[in-house]
């Protein structure tokens, strides 16, 4: 359980400058000479360049070992905390962006590979997506208050410091190695149902839905104009705060029924969810789905997890992973123009037939 929980704690402390950005950022952007367009490349980049930097750290890990990757890791997240401290042109925005969604890759392999070790992973898992959250929220929540107090730059240089603090953790981390052939990293590999399932439940849930829900609650909640910002920061923080609490949770939960079972009940939560907001409901809705997605989350690398060697875990989870970076990515990037142009109720629809079959192919397997 103590690699887990101490990668975990590694990427926690990494990821709190980049949380802190999506506070700063849209605020100050005309005094960083940044337009919109520039904005949503400089905070979508990272999550498109991990669909291709998951293979490779998959590989990159079977060479060094995840205690190297856990270091790597934590260098490049302080080399781009520290760069969001300066001024800087967009090319250079893009370029550390780029870096980030590396080191988060790097991270993330890590911290689930590490529950391999663990004598119950879903229990270690749970723990391990808990703590994952904690440095994110807080960023969110205390962001705002933090930058108008002290300012930018030493708000990004002490998180950077922070993440080095990370370093000590790594003593007496184990450093297992996996055997990788190449030709499985770079070659193109059939997605199945349970990659199409992460693909629209991450399309829904990290993209599509965290960038329209104040749309959603403006038009569709009656929600009064003033409060649409208030309720649209804790939608967002909700999701997170449910990972934190439930995650744990799930994994006791997961010991004692099983992985598949706690998935599929989680799943068809979703499903009805999106049934819900087909037709309307979408508060409601919103807090039934934030909810069953932080228990799915920790159900599906699981599912790479109980692979017979640890050559085709890598591999799974690289698979896994990329289907759930595309999904949020894509519906991040298209969410507000699609729903400029169709009726959210009949999205909403769609996601919700297309859910259910995946699901039930998925549950065939």
């Amino acid at each position: 359980m103590r690699p887990t929980v101490r990668s975990s704690l590694a990427m926690t402390l990494g990821s709190m400058a980049d949380a802190f950005l999506y506070a700063y950022l849209p605020l100050n952007a005309t005094t960083l000479e940044l337009n919109a367009f520039s904005v949503g490349a400089i905070l979508s980049i990272n999550k498109f360049v991990r669909v291709l930097s998951n293979r490779w750290v998959n590989a990159l890990a079977a060479v060094t070992g995840l205690k190297h990757i856990v270091s790597m890791a934590i260098c490049l997240a302080a080399l781009t905390s520290m760069s969001y401290a300066f001024e800087m042109p967009l090319w250079f925005w893009l370029l550390v962006r780029v870096v980030w969604g590396i080191s988060y890759s790097m991270f993330r392999f890590a911290s689930v590979q590490y529950v391999q070790l663990a004598p119950h992973k879903g229990e270690a898992l749970g723990i391990a997506t808990s703590i994952k959250e904690l440095g994110p929220v807080l960023a969110y929540w205390f962001g705002p208050i933090v930058l108008a107090t002290w300012g930018a730059s030493p708000v990004f240089l002490t998180s950077a410091m922070a993440t080095l603090m990370g370093m000590t953790l790594l003593h007496n981390l184990p450093n297992p190695k996996a055997k990788v052939v190449l030709k499985e990293v770079v070659r193109f590999q059939k997605p199945n149902w349970l990659d199409g399932w992460v693909f629209i439940s991450s399309f829904l849930i990290d993209g599509f839905v965290v960038v329209t829900v104040s749309i959603l609650l403006r038009f569709h909640a009656n929600f009064w104009s003033e409060h649409v910002l208030m309720n649209t920061a804790i939608f967002i923080s909700m999701r997170r705060v449910f990972q934190i609490i439930l995650a744990p949770l799930t994994g006791s939960a997961i010991r004692r029924y099983g992985h598949r079972l706690v998935f599929a009940l989680s799943s068809g939560l979703i499903c009805i969810a999106l049934g819900f907001m087909a037709g309307g409901i979408i508060v409601e809705a919103l807090v039934i789905v934030f909810a069953a997605a932080a228990v799915n989350n920790v159900c599906m690398p699981l599912f790479a997890l109980q692979r017979s060697s640890i050559r085709e875990n890598y591999n799974a989870f690289a698979k896994l992973s990329t289907a759930k970076d595309i999904g949020a990515a894509v519906g991040a990037l298209i969410g507000l123009p699609l729903v400029g142009v169709v009726e959210p109720r009949w999205i909403f629809s769609v996601l919700c037939v297309g859910s259910i079959y995946t699901l039930y192919r998925v549950l065939r397997r």
